[in-house]
């Protein structure tokens, strides 16, 4: 029989339907033959087959067929939470998975959200197009039919049909993060499929409230949630799914940056003899483990975290600065330069005398002409105070965070009506708020870090909050929080009301008149 182009399409279609069972039935096969991959990592083929077996198991509960007792004991679970150290792989994991369940069950629909619509957008969405777009050392597609995915800057959707992307996509759908509780709950709204996946990317930074909609969203046969996260945190709906109440209803899998053959000894050998193998540093990046006491912390360590991976927001801003100087031999001088909300500079000296600590901070005061400098002027503090106020009159503010706390709660317009201790628990507690309303950008400074994640809550008889004092902090092993002092006393500098005088100041310059703000210090506390 002389073969015809419709019998060479008719036997395309038939060879391309087998391939698809085959990839259905085996999410292995689909990667290394769909995707051209040729390693997968035992970490994250143990991730493949529990995906693999979770989906079918749904998938047979549906066609009512007799389960094994491996899918009988899986096939009620809300998803798979893979809690895992850096650099194992589980962002490829993710995407591999996105793409699977996308190319091989028709109509399927999924929900890609995450703490925020950048990280999204950034991470996953680029993860997913590097699969899907690689290419061999020849340069020819690893990708076996790369043009059946197609990747949009919020979408992927299967490239078929009369109407592609309508029905058949996965998507990004994230909370604002201003957004309250209760908006937050209705992110997943209005998702509904028999085949659906929920992907989460870095679900410990995911608020709570998000989770809620798998209460009412996960409603249908083949319904299920792929969750990532670094454990940033011991405590959350993320941490729960591996420690709390709600870990019986999840498929768990850890993955050890130690057992991964994608992390070299090397790395992880430079971050244990850096950081030691108790800091919070190795047991969360490395081991993918949740930091211990971190519920108590004041500032949510993911939070800290968070803060050194946004863009600069500090443009045309006014420029603070904070002094905190050493009172022992061990502790050390800090300068911290922040410029609106995001933190430009920090200079740390050791073994400095007086005179020599006042000459260095004085020329970081000529380098970068802040609106103010506050100096904690408890202890030799006073004494640089003194030196420097002579250099630069009408920039320098002392700051006895020893003192009272500065307004009431009514003053302050909170709700809460939290009462503070001393000035140094209320300015702490503006730090606190400040990174969680996403506020502050950060260096990646590791002992920042570490320092604000260390920071704790004292109870008090009469309720009020109190911060942990350095000399209980160091009893328990910590390091006396020297940077983020000198960052929470520029607290003392209302953004607000400062830029507010700036323009105030350009528009007397202009008008030759002079500006109705008052430079009384308590006046630039913020509101």
């Amino acid at each position: 029989m002389t073969e015809t182009p419709t019998t060479r399409k008719d036997q395309t279609t038939a060879d391309f339907t087998m391939l698809l069972r085959r990839w259905q039935k085996s999410m292995v096969h689909f990667v290394t033959e769909f995707l051209g991959i040729d390693y997968i990592d035992p970490l994250q083929l143990r991730a493949i087959k529990a995906m693999q077996l979770l989906v079918w198991a749904k998938v047979k509960r549906w066609q009512k067929k007799r389960l094994s007792p491996r899918e009988a004991k899986v096939v009620d679970k809300i998803g798979i939470s893979i809690m895992a150290g850096k650099g194992v792989g589980k962002d490829a994991l993710m995407a591999w998975g996105i793409i699977w369940f996308l190319a091989c069950f028709a109509s399927s629909k999924i929900p890609m959200t995450g703490p925020s619509e950048d990280q999204v957008k950034d991470i996953l969405l680029a993860e997913i197009a590097k699969w899907v777009n690689r290419l061999k050392d020849d340069g020819t597609p690893a990708c076996m039919f790369p043009d059946l995915i197609k990747i949009q800057a919020k979408k992927v959707f299967v490239n078929g049909g009369e109407n592609p992307g309508a029905n058949w996509y996965a998507k990004i759908r994230v909370a604002r993060q201003d957004a309250s509780d209760e908006q937050k709950s209705r992110t997943l709204d209005g998702w509904h499929e028999d085949f659906m996946m929920v992907a989460v990317d870095e679900a410990a930074s995911v608020s709570d409230a998000v989770f809620k909609a798998f209460d009412t969203t996960l409603s249908r046969p083949v319904n299920f949630v792929l969750m990532i996260f670094n454990p940033t945190r011991d405590h959350g709906y993320a941490y729960e799914t591996h420690f709390g109440k709600r870990a019986k209803h999840w498929i768990r899998i850890h993955m050890d940056a130690r057992q991964s053959t994608l992390v070299l000894p090397s790395q992880i050998e430079q971050i244990r003899d850096t950081y030691g193998e108790d800091s919070v540093e190795y047991q969360v990046n490395v081991c993918g483990n949740p930091p211990k006491g971190t519920s108590k912390s004041l500032i949510p360590y993911d939070r800290v975290v968070a803060a050194t991976k946004r863009q600069d927001n500090g443009r045309n801003e006014p420029v603070l600065m904070g002094i905190d100087v050493a009172r022992h031999g061990v502790d050390k001088s800090v300068v911290v330069v922040r410029q609106g909300f995001t933190v430009k500079e920090i200079h740390v000296y050791e073994n400095k005398d007086l005179v020599e600590f006042a000459d260095l901070a004085g020329n970081h005061i000529i380098d970068n002409n802040p609106e103010r400098v506050y100096i904690d002027t408890c202890g030799v503090g006073a004494g640089t105070y003194d030196v420097l106020k002579r250099r630069f009159p009408g920039k320098l503010f002392p700051v006895d965070v020893n003192r009272k706390a500065s307004l009431s709660p009514k003053q302050m317009g909170r709700p809460d009506r939290i009462r503070f201790n001393r000035l140094r628990d209320e300015l702490y507690w503006r730090v606190r708020q400040a990174f969680i309303d996403g506020l502050f950008v950060i260096p990646k400074n590791q002992d920042l870090i570490k320092e604000l994640a260390s920071i704790r809550e004292e109870d008090t008889e009469d309720g009020r909050l109190k911060i942990e004092s350095k000399v209980r902090l160091k009893r328990r092993g910590g390091k006396s929080p020297n940077i983020a002092d000198a960052l929470m006393i520029t607290m003392m500098g209302n953004i607000q009301a400062l830029r507010a005088r700036k323009r105030d100041s350009e528009k007397a310059k202009h008008k030759k008149q002079k500006s109705s703000y008052t430079d009384q210090d308590m006046s630039w506390l913020m509101a």
